[in-house]
């Protein structure tokens, strides 16, 4: 692989409920680098559908599968085209889509940009080099607590949330699934604490600390987390 100054790493964790019944876990997570892109993606399977484990995989499929083309998209046939590869997939299966809903959260560093896209709940945090952070997330009085937008048969775009960056703008990009318990008032610092430690860590000791304490930022439900994190040369570096 070419090193570039930029990397990405997850982490995911089976919530009591599922571990406790057998289930497999209904998130997913998926990240990939190269010298030309970085990509990174958390899925939240919805619990009320049957398989809801294999709609969150092909989620983060898809969107590694789109952004990793040579294709230069806007970011409306970005979406469009994760929209369309996630039917695909599912299709592929052999599952029914209406049993596979799964949100999408997602993030990628390509062609000088850092774009992000949101979907469903959950939350993306992008941390800026000017101090500020971009709080991407599902204000949950517009739903149900058990509500949430997701991938499903039709494609609305006024159903995404989604920002775009300079690369050289950005610090990091933090994706949770929304079993990473944090308050809206605290994402903003959250978000912050993760680049600015987790830039100076190599990715095997990041993703065991993260490891280390995914187990304290939920209850009974499965948690996930994605950074996409600029490759801080390990000196020092605040904002």
């Amino acid at each position: 692989m070419t090193m570039t100054n930029w990397r990405t790493f997850g982490a995911t964790l089976t919530g009591s409920y599922h571990a406790s019944m057998n289930k497999p876990s209904d998130d997913a997570f998926t990240c990939s680098d190269s010298f030309a892109r970085n990509v990174a993606a958390v899925s939240d399977g919805l619990g009320s559908k049957q398989h809801s484990s294999i709609g969150s995989k092909l989620a983060c499929k898809a969107v590694r599968e789109i952004i990793s083309s040579r294709e230069n998209l806007s970011a409306s046939e970005t979406l469009s085209r994760i929209h369309s590869r996630w039917l695909e997939l599912v299709e592929l299966s052999g599952y029914g889509v209406e049993d596979c809903e799964a949100t999408c959260l997602f993030a990628y560093r390509k062609g000088g940009i850092v774009r992000v896209g949101r979907l469903g709940d959950g939350f993306i945090g992008v941390c800026l080099t000017n101090g500020r952070v971009k709080i991407l997330t599902d204000p949950k009085d517009q739903h149900n607590d058990n509500e949430t937008d997701c991938l499903d048969l039709e494609h609305d775009p006024a159903k995404w949330e989604t920002a775009c960056f300079r690369e050289r703008d950005v610090l990091g990009v933090v994706l949770c699934t929304d079993g990473v318990t944090v308050k809206p008032e605290c994402i903003a610092d959250f978000s912050r604490d993760c680049c600015n430690e987790y830039t100076r860590t190599n990715s095997h000791k990041a993703q065991r600390e993260v490891v280390s304490w995914l187990p304290g930022m939920g209850f009974d439900d499965d948690r996930t987390i994605a950074l996409l994190l600029w490759r801080h040369h390990y000196g020092t570096h605040s904002y």
